[in-house]
């Protein structure tokens, strides 16, 4: 699993362009804060959506308030030569012990992820 470090910050002068990572057939990992977001690309012209997988640590718990409840993991599906979004991610709930998030992929070709922040 590659670690992705570089962080695209929106600022009040703005973002034009964001640096994406190539997705790693292993899944990849960012290290959270709880304000992160992805911009989640299919770079393929034709073919298949792809399917991005954001893996959740903590799938049950027992809230005071709902009684027994469960977290699915969160996925966000990209048509081709699309761009889609997802985030932040709770960190109770998506961080492992080293507080990344885990990415998984559906496919690698053509895709990549860019972590996004604002200031």
């Amino acid at each position: 699993m590659a670690e992705i470090s570089t962080v695209n910050v929106i600022t009040e002068s703005g973002l034009t362009a964001l640096t994406f990572t190539s997705a790693s057939d292993s899944g990849d990992k960012f290290q959270n804060n709880g304000r992160l977001f992805v911009a989640c690309k299919n770079g393929n012209a034709e073919g298949e959506a792809i399917t991005f997988t954001f893996t959740t640590q903590v799938t049950s718990f027992d809230s005071p308030q709902y009684g027994d409840a469960s977290k699915a993991n969160a996925t966000v599906s990209v048509e081709p030569g699309q761009i889609g979004f997802i985030g932040p991610f709770v960190g109770q709930a998506f961080n492992d012990s080293d507080n990344n998030v885990n990415i998984s992929y559906s496919a690698t070709a053509s895709v990549s992820v860019a972590i996004c922040s604002f200031m």
